[in-house]
């Protein structure tokens, strides 16, 4: 059976240095490099990565020539405040979860949880002019900035 090599390539945002790691489906050069096991954990790595050169902490990842998180437009995960990949958002237009398993874990909270209160009209703007969002945290509801992480002003409900 032949190996399917791919490639991942971490991009600088600011200085347009670059990093391509190749691996093929079975290569531990996915744990070695990113310390993760599947391609599809890739969004657990997003903030941390930083650039060597400039020391800037906003990469744009591209796997296999196609952009899979835009520093500049990340959407954010309502369960586990991860990025959503593009390709996820092109598939599933309009969807706040990142994977089928928060989509599994949010099912099941869903069944304990109440509903998500309804965001106020007076609230739908944070403090850095960018609109708020309804979200749930380990301490229950809360408005969080839809520009998170680069923004994390956040509020009670």
């Amino acid at each position: 059976m032949q190996k399917h090599h791919r490639e991942i390539k971490i991009e600088c945002t600011h200085c347009k240095n670059s990093k391509i790691v190749s691996f093929t489906n079975d290569d531990d050069n996915l744990y070695n490099n990113f310390k993760i096991s599947k391609i599809s954990r890739l969004n657990r790595i997003v903030f941390s990565l930083f650039c060597k050169k400039c020391n800037t902490k906003r990469p744009n990842i591209f796997l296999d020539d196609k952009l899979v998180f835009d520093q500049d437009n990340l959407k954010i995960c309502s369960n586990c405040n991860l990025p959503i990949s593009l390709q996820r958002l092109e598939s599933l237009p309009g969807t706040n979860l990142c994977t089928a398993s928060c989509v599994e874990k949010v099912d099941k909270i869903s069944k304990i949880l109440p509903l998500p209160p309804t965001l106020p009209e007076k609230e739908k703007i944070g403090r850095c002019g960018h609109q708020m969002e309804v979200r749930y945290g380990k301490h229950g509801w809360f408005l969080g900035c839809s520009k998170f992480p680069s923004c994390r002003n956040t509020k009670e409900l």
